[in-house]
């Protein structure tokens, strides 16, 4: 923190002026001494050239591996960040090559980032020899199993639905280790239905390291291919449980204003006095996502679960997700900080819905309140070789791409999703495939719906069976006026789910 101390005119001193702290993130050492151009007025003295910091954040790539990768950026003169950005309304320009190409370095580096978080530096799988978990807790199971369609169904009808982060949120921030992102680096959609979600995650510099006219994984040459890669979205479905925890009365816990008290107490005495503790059993509640779409997942599962502890804000308007497992601090080694979006309240408006198997590649659409994002899975042309060397997207569409096979890894990169608002009439304003940005979801001819019963209605989108998960909705017509006008107004009688949760046990 700096105390910024402003000084009175009048009396020529700093005690009587004004005093304003702030926080100032740290900067990594080896990012500390790259100057960034803010005015034309003031160029950078002696600016670290890309080759230079990419030198010095990869050690063991030599010299000419790292200028034939710098090399192959097709951009130079000068580039306005495009929306999306912060930098945007200060009219902030690049005019540097040097700038250009180390944003495009940065870029390249998001994935990894991500993970590092996520995984606390690789650390992740040792945290959790700590904690018992079964196999089918971990993300890819029942994918790789190849049952998550009846699973989910099965899920829906018979457990608790998740109606407590039901919502859409945005991220804020994202820590673990010694790294954080935050909104400043990444567009986070994360749509979260009592039942199914899809979390989209689209990096802020990619605004400027893609083509601004591309129009498709075709238009786009291997050097755009492997920016494009660095983006991520995924999908499935969130279980909610509780756990117990004991805590002192006056201690406060990490799910204090989401959690299910019991009543237990216990008096502890002295010779000289007698204090009555109460003790709270909390019923602190955990979520355990299971994903059926994954654009990371290239055949490797992931080796820990993909489950978090929830501490809500009272007004439900925040809350944070706590990795399961603890460090070696006994502190939780992940946090991600979410905070609901406007218009994306779960009291509005649920909807999931997930396409049939026997429909071609998996797709799923989740709205809450005005909020929407949808997914639809990769398209495989049986032409694709295997590379059992990578354990993640990244690594096999830059693999593939240095060997000369476009085929493989545009195949991996066929996954389409996307956030939107409902009431602009499904108008897509951030997506995975940026030329989709500013285009409609559907029109009214591409939704068809049988039947006039919630239980037994059949969803037709563009000829194609999808399945309802969850819906708020009580009659087929205020669902067919969602799905092909846009309209999010709810009659009266519209304030449960249609696919009602199982008494929790």
């Amino acid at each position: 923190f700096i105390t910024v101390q402003a000084m009175s005119e009048s009396q020529g001193s700093p005690e009587s002026g004004p005093r304003r702290a702030f926080f100032i993130p740290a900067t990594p050492a080896h990012l500390a001494t790259t100057p960034r151009q803010t005015s034309h007025d003031h160029p950078p003295e002696q600016p670290l050239s890309a080759l230079a910091l990419y030198s010095q954040q990869q050690p063991q790539m030599s010299n000419s591996q790292a200028a034939s990768l710098v090399g192959s950026s097709r951009y130079s003169g000068t580039k306005r960040l495009r929306s999306g950005s912060e930098h945007e309304e200060s009219g902030l320009d690049i005019d540097s090559n040097d700038q250009i190409q180390d944003l495009r370095l940065r870029h390249l580096d998001w994935s990894s980032k991500q993970g590092r978080i996520l995984t606390a530096n690789g650390n992740a799988v040792e945290y959790y020899k700590r904690v018992s978990f079964q196999a089918s807790e971990l993300p890819h199971y029942h994918l790789q199993v190849g049952n998550t369609h009846p699973t989910f169904i099965r899920w829906s009808e018979q457990e608790e639905h998740n109606f407590l982060v039901c919502g859409a949120w945005t991220r804020p921030l994202f820590v673990g280790g010694w790294e954080h992102s935050t909104s400043l680096d990444e567009r986070c959609y994360n749509v979260q239905t009592p039942t199914l979600f899809i979390d989209l995650r689209i990096p802020t510099t990619r605004e400027n390291v893609l083509p601004r006219h591309c129009t498709s994984l075709s238009s786009l040459d291997d050097a755009s291919l492997r920016m494009y890669a660095r983006q991520h979205v995924f999908a499935g479905y969130t279980r909610i449980d509780w756990e117990s925890v004991s805590s002192p009365a006056t201690s406060p816990t990490a799910a204090a204003s989401s959690s299910r008290p019991s009543s237990s107490s216990k008096k502890t005495s002295s010779s000289s006095s007698s204090v009555s503790i109460t003790v709270k059993q909390k019923q602190r509640p955990v979520c355990t996502r299971h994903h059926c779409i994954d654009w990371n997942f290239v055949g490797v599962p992931r080796p820990v679960p993909n489950k978090w502890w929830v501490e809500m804000s009272e007004d439900e308007l925040m809350w944070k997700e706590w990795g399961y497992a603890t460090d070696d601090n006994g502190q939780h080694y992940y946090c991600e900080r979410w905070e609901r979006l406007g218009d994306g309240d779960s009291d509005d408006l649920t909807l999931a819905l997930r396409k049939n198997p026997n429909d071609g590649p998996d797709g799923i659409l989740v709205v809450v309140g005005d909020h929407f994002n949808y997914v639809f899975g990769r398209r495989m042309t049986g032409d694709e070789k295997s590379y059992p060397t990578v354990s993640t997207l990244v690594d096999l569409v830059d693999q593939a791409l240095a060997t000369g096979d476009r085929i493989t890894a545009e195949s991996y990169l066929s996954i389409d999703a996307g956030h939107g608002r409902v009431s602009k009439g499904w108008l897509i304003d951030c997506a995975i495939q940026p030329w989709k940005e500013g285009t409609f979801l559907n029109t009214n001819e591409d939704i068809v719906i049988e039947g006039d019963d919630m239980e037994t209605c059949k969803v037709l989108w563009k000829g194609q069976v999808w399945g309802i998960s969850n819906c708020s909705l009580t009659s087929v017509q205020e669902l067919r006026n969602l799905l092909k006008h846009g309209k999010t107004i709810l009659s009266p009688s519209s304030t449960h789910s249609h696919s009602a949760p199982a008494a929790a046990t």
